[in-house]
């Protein structure tokens, strides 16, 4: 595999074998597959594809690397010698995401993106190379659920393909044992007597999604974070039909009436960049966009596809190619959707410990003695990011009858701001479900050079813009509140602040509360989803977009809703859309591509 970064080869170790050596540029070959980003999804999408050796892939990633594997030299103090990053290390999750100094972590940040404010990343292996590793199976009512084109078995097949590629586990220490098991056990405890709850391996039945509880699954092998950075790139470090440009990013996509012949991009980094243009080497070739939820949308509307409100704002961009005929996708940037999340310290009593000196796990602060067992056997806390217990509960509007599905996820110590309470952990509530949707797109208000800002669009709120979802968290909060007294638990409220927007206090308003301490979960679909049949949504059945031939959709969206962490679905969009795109390249005759599987038509309308 070829790896540019900026104008240079990086020097990339992605398995025993040395990448071979740079001879062309990317500018200077063309490809059947143009792959925009190179998350969970797009790596996925290429390596399946790029199993063929005549088919030869191009994967533009905006940002740098990562995980060591890919070049990156992010190490903490404590591992210096061992060449481990923080992207390697599961236990550094909340360091990467929340706590580096932002000289640091900007170089990850979309500087383009105004809002949601938001830690996604900007680097090699995308979200799955920051987030906290946890990989689910979705139940098979999801499909359902959200309309998907494809049914339970057809996804159900797609997860055991990209399963070979990777390893998942719920016992991520090699010595084979959990740690921080005294605020899981507490929190079995309360959820068994109060109200029923079931122990449940979560992956192995991943259809139980009601009143149960069990241990995080983790993309996690020999201790170290198992992600597409390393598995799917990694699988492709010696095909020569493969190039990875790094601090490449994508503008444009070139296109006659729908018809892409190539994409236009940045290259480079701080230093310097310069436009270049990735082509595809016949009209039969195609482009895919796995640039994320956020992302996606962005690319489509520069390439002259989306809203016909946006065209005024696209032309003001300045960019590089004169748009042609406008391709109206009004659900291009509609629809965007976050996981609400809203996280509740609680304190136990001390006399949980009966005579253990240590209740939780600090992990922003590990001691001495767990990252000496990290290095020496890769063993311990250290092993898994933060979340130690997943329940799962659905509630029933007690109105409108609709199912609200929540998960809680609980930390073994307290979220910043810290008490000096060792007795005290964080609940992470997730409403996987709402019903509050907003819009991203360019807006009126621009930025210093006096452009279009690129975000969400104003007078569209992304979280508890439904009264349903938001009565249904406080409902719940209370509801779990209530459950943890009958074990001496209580929750720890912070004071009121007048002088920030966290003015309000739970037991006078709790509705204003949660939304004052609503965090991003970065759970995003939506902006481009796909359905069987509908002719309003922004992608069909094959995941192209409406109104293109040849531009394809992978990533998180692509899905109209949400339901356990996205990451695992994510990867399976990769598999999927691999799928309509190699039967596209084989279909010379003809301008829209069939699938392999064939996909539901259940003329169930609109969204």
């Amino acid at each position: 595999m070829l790896i540019f970064a900026s104008d240079i080869l990086y020097p990339v170790d992605l398995t025993s074998h040395d990448p071979a050596s740079a001879t062309q540029s990317s500018t200077e070959r063309t490809f059947d597959v143009i792959v925009v980003g190179s998350g969970p999804a797009g790596l996925v999408a290429a390596e399946l594809l790029s199993r063929d050796p005549d088919v030869n892939v191009l994967i533009l990633e905006a940002g740098g690397p990562s995980l060591q594997c890919t070049g990156g030299t992010l190490v903490p103090p404590y591992a210096n010698g061992t060449g481990l990053t923080y992207f390697d290390i599961p236990g550094e999750y909340a360091n990467v995401a929340f706590m580096l100094p932002s000289n640091v972590s900007s170089s990850w940040h979309m500087e383009w993106l105004d809002t949601p404010k938001n830690h996604l990343a900007k680097l090699v292996g995308g979200s799955s190379s920051i987030n906290a590793a946890l990989y689910f199976r979705p139940p098979a009512s999801y499909v359902d659920e959200i309309q998907w084109p494809y049914g339970a078995a057809d996804v159900a097949a797609g997860f055991a393909e990209i399963e070979k590629g990777f390893g998942w586990t719920d016992v991520p220490s090699t010595d084979g044992l959990w740690y921080a098991q005294d605020v899981y056990a507490h929190m079995a405890s309360a959820l068994k007597h109060s109200a029923n709850f079931t122990e449940r391996s979560i992956n192995q039945t991943p259809d139980l999604k009601h009143l149960v509880y069990g241990h995080p699954p983790f993309t996690i092998k020999h201790g170290l974070r198992d992600s597409p950075a390393k598995t799917f790139l990694g699988a492709m470090a010696t095909r020569s039909n493969v190039v990875l440009e790094m601090w490449a990013t994508a503008v444009q996509v070139q296109h006659k009436h729908g018809r892409a012949s190539g994409v236009v991009y940045n290259k480079g980094n701080a230093v310097g960049t310069a436009l270049w243009t990735a082509q595809l080497r016949s009209p039969h070739g195609a482009v895919l966009l796995a640039a994320g939820t956020l992302n996606t949308p962005k690319l489509l509307l520069q390439s002259g596809i989306g809203p016909t409100q946006q065209l005024p704002l696209v032309h003001a961009l300045g960019l590089p190619l004169p748009l042609g005929p406008w391709i109206q996708n009004e659900a291009v940037g509609a629809q965007l959707f976050d996981t609400h999340q809203v996280a509740v310290t609680f304190r136990a009593p001390t006399s949980v410990l009966q005579g253990r000196r240590r209740f939780g796990f600090d992990y922003l602060h590990p001691p001495p003695e767990a990252v000496r067992q990290f290095l020496d056997r890769r063993a311990g806390p250290l092993t898994s990011s933060n979340p130690v217990f997943i329940s799962y509960e659905s509630v029933v509007h007690p109105t409108t009858s609709r199912e609200f599905h929540f998960q809680i996820t609980v930390f073994p110590h307290a979220v910043p701001p810290y008490g000096d309470n060792a007795m005290e952990f964080t609940l992470c509530f997730n409403l996987n479900n709402p019903m509050s949707r907003a819009a991203l797109g360019f807006s009126p208000n621009t930025n210093r050079r006096g452009r279009p800002l690129y975000g969400m669009l104003p007078n569209t709120t992304l979280y508890w813009d439904n009264d349903d979802d938001l009565d249904m968290m406080v409902t719940y909060i209370n509801q779990t509140i209530s459950r943890l007294s009958d074990v001496d638990t209580t929750p720890v409220f912070s004071p009121p602040d007048q002088a920030t927007i966290a003015s309000s206090s739970w037991e006078e308003s709790p509705h204003e509360w949660v939304r004052q301490h609503t965090l991003v979960t970065d759970h995003f679909g939506g902006t481009c989803s796909a359905h069987p049949s509908s002719s309003s949504s922004c992608a069909d059945a094959s995941l192209v977009v409406r109104g293109t031939s040849n531009v394809f959709v992978g990533d998180g969206s692509l899905v109209s809703g949400g339901s356990v962490n996205p990451y695992g679905f994510v990867m399976y969009t990769g598999y999927q859309v691999s799928i309509g795109v190699k039967k596209h390249l084989t279909m010379s005759n003809q301008s829209h591509p069939d699938n392999s599987q064939t996909p539901r038509d259940d003329n169930r309308g609109g969204d």
